[in-house]
């Protein structure tokens, strides 16, 4: 067990600007309220009967050069083999839960909004899983993704659940966009920016696969020892490559997540943990390999949250070389296989 390797981690909390957010919001009026972004940390749970993705829709598959927190610029739309900075990967009919009213989702605080909001963020959670191919990651943990929360964090990008516009909901539809969108972490632009990067090629599916265009992967490096770490391109050298969060609390007891402290972890907690990231590898990278590892990685302000009334305790499973403390990483390892892997001398 690589120890030393957690430890270090456990020292620097991941940086903001590499955490994969939603933003929930209903879409097509100008004069919507401002949009409500909240961490996707929200637990994945079933999605209901009438929740199943609509996957023959025209909108699924789709590629747009513009967007917002209201979904994507239709007029926008472009052939997903140009350049774009967004993809819609599930267009999902609303469930039974869901008002039919759709004034009601003009206040941000209206429980028929915040109802809208949860549901969205668990059915849209679950497509992503399904979209990317990720769901096998968290399979090897030993979870179901459609009860458990699981969350990839491979790429710096957002997801946001959008509804049908107000002239489609006139019309009878009763829909919710699950759209991804690029940001760039190293340079600080997010998706709203229209310096959002534009990348070619459909790239939520090489989420999970590997082969992620470099614009959008979620690596870090320290800037300095004994600070907090900071985004860096996947091809340039990187401490850590952000693989997937997991609750604790669906694969230890209460007596263990209650005696968990972030900030000093004993031995047998951190060997567990490991074990845990450790059975994912082969998942992850594409097969074992001895010079990269997944290892844990467990913050103050991620271990106690709480989402949508419930608790979470996330713990990141984080690409490193095997000798981290001589290496750091200089190429994506995320569906590598048996390519090469490239390694330099940490600083």
């Amino acid at each position: 067990m690589h120890l030393c390797t957690s430890r270090t981690l456990r020292s620097a909390a991941a940086s903001a600007a590499l955490a994969l957010t939603l933003t929930l919001t209903a879409c097509g009026d100008d004069d919507d309220p401002s949009p409500v972004t909240q961490s996707s940390t929200t637990p994945s749970a079933a999605a209901s009967a009438d929740a199943t993705p609509a996957g023959d829709h025209p909108l699924v598959g789709t590629c747009y050069t513009a967007s917002t927190a209201d979904g994507p610029v239709r007029t926008s739309k472009v052939d997903c083999s140009a350049p774009h900075s967004a993809e819609v990967f599930a267009v999902i009919p609303n469930s039974a839960e869901v008002s039919t009213d759709r004034a009601a989702f003009q206040d941000a605080k209206s429980a028929e909004r915040q109802a809208w909001e949860l549901w969205s963020a668990k059915v849209c959670g679950l497509a992503f899983l399904e979209a990317t191919g990720t769901t096998a990651w968290a399979k090897a943990i030993g979870l179901d993704p459609a009860t458990q929360w699981v969350r990839p964090t491979s790429w710096a990008g957002t997801m946001t659940p959008s509804l049908s516009t107000a002239d489609e909901w006139a019309a009878g539809e009763r829909l919710t966009l699950c759209t991804a969108r690029t940001q760039d972490a190293v340079a600080g632009i997010s998706a709203d920016d229209p310096k959002a990067p534009q990348v070619p090629g459909t790239w939520v599916r090489k989420i999970g696969a590997g082969s992620l265009p470099s614009a959008l992967g979620a690596c870090a490096l320290y800037a300095e020892r004994g600070r907090p770490m900071e985004p860096a391109g996947c091809t340039d050298p990187h401490y850590v490559e952000y693989a997937f969060d997991f609750d604790a609390a669906d694969l230890f007891d209460e007596a263990f997540i209650t005696a968990l402290d972030p900030k000093q972890l004993k031995s047998a907690e951190w060997d567990a943990l490991i074990a845990v990231c450790e059975k994912a590898e082969a998942a992850v990278i594409g097969r074992e390999r001895d010079e990269v590892k997944l290892f844990p990685l467990v913050t103050v302000d991620t271990w106690n949250q709480t989402v949508g009334g419930k608790p979470l305790h996330t713990v990141s499973c984080v690409a490193q070389a095997e000798d981290q403390q001589t290496y750091d990483l200089a190429s994506s390892v995320i569906g590598v296989g048996s390519r090469d892997i490239k390694l330099v001398e940490g600083s």
